[in-house]
């Protein structure tokens, strides 16, 4: 080589070196056609091949020969050119993606986060100086070796191809936006594992996506690069979930209406937020669901059970009622109504009711109140002795009873019971004037009064200057309405004045 031609080669190199310190694009091209010059030159001619061979064969423990960074990169199974339709534009080829896919689409962006995160620490050590075999090399073997580990994965943030974008901030947002996807994708597929894949999170979720996955396209295109494969299967995905489920997703699902990438940290939280809300309510649900099974077991050993103690039972059904108003269930939950019903009128007297409990009691009566007499059959069972008692004392006579909600069942099933010409029941409501009590008291065809305590918002006092007016017997009622508790508790509290009176 003649010395002009090395002198100009040199100051070729000089100038070039000038210019790198300003231009990141240009020490980026020039360190590509460095590895291209060493690529070339560790090519091993016949001889070297030859010896390497030799050596392979005769020690099966040496380390397998590194590949430069160029060949690492080379057939990984992309083909950038395939685009979807997003919105607008021409299409090459379109395809499906299946709900199963997305375990995989997660692993994807995954690594493809690491891969911009490394981009941009493999650009500033080479910047430092770093040794290139020791502390660079390595790095680009690992992530790309596990990218070939996964099917169609092409991390083209880590190819020497693509221009590394002169603002690092851009390619940080690529992976936030990229571990973003994978974090919404992930809980979907958990939703839809767990049966949710129809419920109001997960229709919540598939917004959250649109943004996401909007983000994400909006960041690559920042970098100038092609479209992302797994950007696009994403969109697909969602495309295709939102038209089965007939959901309309207002926004972010056409090209024209971009998320702004740089906000992929506020729809980070927005996905965690989601996640525990949505964890919240699973547990929620699982714990109802544990404490209705509670009542229902407890109920069905009262009611196989008729003459056995069941203190215990009573005050796990009780305990289990409070957990799940305080929890937030309506007390007029059909749910819980449909376990306590059977059992209502069977509730010891003696037995201690929070507010809670009254709540729910209070709403199964009013609810029973609307039924016709012919929807109820619970007071039906088997009467005892104390009924034809009762029966026999208050015979073609009339009864008031004063609280609660009248229910027709209750109501016929007690005149039926007694041989009542009428039971004349007076609903209550909270600060009700007991004037209007006195009239039915006084009536003479009235031969006592019956005080529905759980449900009365009056005071036994109160009424009771009324009867004793009249001279008719006052009758606390702390049970239900089944005819059985109704007469053991006449025959208790005024059979004396009945058996007096006739």
């Amino acid at each position: 080589m003649s010395d002009d031609l090395t002198d100009a080669m040199l100051d070729l190199i000089e100038r070039l070196g000038e210019l790198a310190k300003e231009d990141r694009i240009l020490r980026q091209r020039i360190r590509s056609v460095a590895r291209a010059i060493v690529d070339i030159a560790d090519e091993p001619d016949e001889e070297e091949a030859s010896e390497q061979t030799n050596r392979e064969s005769s020690d099966s423990e040496e380390p397998v020969p590194f590949e430069l960074p160029q060949r690492l990169y080379g057939n990984l199974g992309e083909d950038v050119e395939e685009r979807i339709d997003h919105g607008e534009g021409a299409l090459t080829k379109t395809f499906t993606v299946s709900s199963d896919e997305l375990p995989l689409i997660v692993q994807r962006c995954r690594l493809k986060a690491e891969g911009a995160r490394w981009a941009i620490e493999r650009e500033k050590l080479l910047d430092e100086g770093k040794d290139f075999r020791t502390e660079i090399e390595p790095h680009d073997r690992a992530i790309i070796e596990r990218a070939k580990e996964l099917p169609d994965c092409f991390l083209w943030m880590n190819n020497p191809s693509v221009p590394i974008a002169a603002d690092p901030r851009l390619l940080e947002d690529v992976a936030g936006c990229f571990d973003t996807v994978a974090s919404i994708l992930e809980l979907l597929s958990t939703m839809m594992e767990q049966g949710d894949g129809d419920s109001e999170y997960f229709h919540r979720g598939l917004e959250i996506l649109a943004e996401a996955q909007s983000a994400l396209r909006a960041s690559v295109e920042r970098v100038d690069a092609l479209p992302d494969k797994d950007q696009q299967r994403v969109f697909t995905w969602l495309r295709n979930a939102t038209a089965e489920r007939k959901i309309y997703i207002p926004r972010f699902m056409r090209a024209d209406d971009k998320a702004d990438p740089t906000e992929w940290r506020e729809i980070a939280q927005r996905v965690e937020d989601h996640r525990e809300y949505y964890g919240a309510t699973r547990r929620r649900t699982r714990d109802r669901r544990s404490l209705l099974n509670r009542i229902q077991y407890h109920v069905q050993r009262v009611l196989t059970q008729p003459h056995g103690e069941h203190e215990h039972d009573w005050e796990r059904v009780m305990e289990a009622v409070e957990e799940l108003i305080e929890d937030g269930m309506p007390p007029s939950s059909p749910e819980l109504r449909g376990l306590i019903v059977p059992v209502i009128d069977q509730i010891p007297e003696e037995q201690a009711l929070s507010d809670s409990v009254k709540l729910v009691l209070r709403e199964i009566d009013r609810f029973l109140s609307e039924l016709p007499a012919s929807s109820e059959t619970a007071y039906a069972a088997v009467r005892t002795p104390e009924v034809a008692q009762a029966g026999a004392l208050l015979e073609g006579k009339s009864v008031v009873m004063i609280g609660g909600s009248c229910r027709p069942s209750a109501k016929e099933a007690i005149e039926r019971a007694l041989n009542l010409e009428e039971l004349i029941w007076i609903e209550t409501t909270e600060h009700q004037s007991i004037s209007e009590f006195e009239p039915y008291i006084a009536k003479p065809e009235v031969a006592m009064v019956l005080l529905a305590i759980r449900w009365s918002s009056h005071s036994y006092g109160d009424v009771k200057s009324f009867c004793d007016r009249y001279g008719k017997p006052l009758v606390r009622l702390p049970g239900g309405y089944n005819p059985n508790q109704v007469a053991a508790q006449i025959l208790r509290q005024s059979s004396g004045q009945l058996n007096g009176g006739t």
